[in-house]
């Protein structure tokens, strides 16, 4: 079974996508919890994760996705970016598609979390090279 990481300091949000991709078949775990996130990857090791980019009103996930995308055993794992920082990121997202990572701003249709959540499970899984860094914009 597809297992999906839910990264979120929402428990609302968390508790109705976790629903919603049970109903569709996969098996979900999710925190809330900023800091113990990317070790939380490392343990479950799941096929794709969903993370907010903003982390009580601060652009924290950021900072998890830099460490999930240069920790060797979180590299290759495709990643869904929801958020609502549609200026912050609009340029950034072919850049970010090349990392494996995949944006989808809220609000968002569920047919097109599940759209964008089977593309990124296909997503050639490539590391991200150190000389093109994750950075959070300016």
């Amino acid at each position: 079974m597809t297992t999906v990481m839910l990264i979120n300091d929402s428990t609302d949000y968390l508790e109705t996508i976790e629903s919603l991709l049970r109903e569709e078949g996969y098996v979900v775990h999710k925190t809330t919890d900023f800091a113990t996130a990317v070790e939380e990857v490392r343990h479950i090791q799941p096929d794709l994760i969903m993370l907010d980019l903003l982390f009580q009103r601060e652009m924290r996930g950021w900072r998890i996705l830099e460490t999930l995308k240069i920790t060797p055993e979180t590299t290759s794992i495709p990643i869904i970016l929801c958020t609502v920082a549609e200026e912050a990121i609009r340029g950034m997202t072919e850049h970010l598609a090349s990392k494996n990572v995949l944006v989808l701003f809220k609000p968002f249709d569920i047919d097109d979390l599940i759209t964008l959540l089977k593309k990124a499970l296909f997503l050639t899984n490539s590391p991200a090279s150190s000389d093109s860094p994750l950075a959070p914009p300016a």
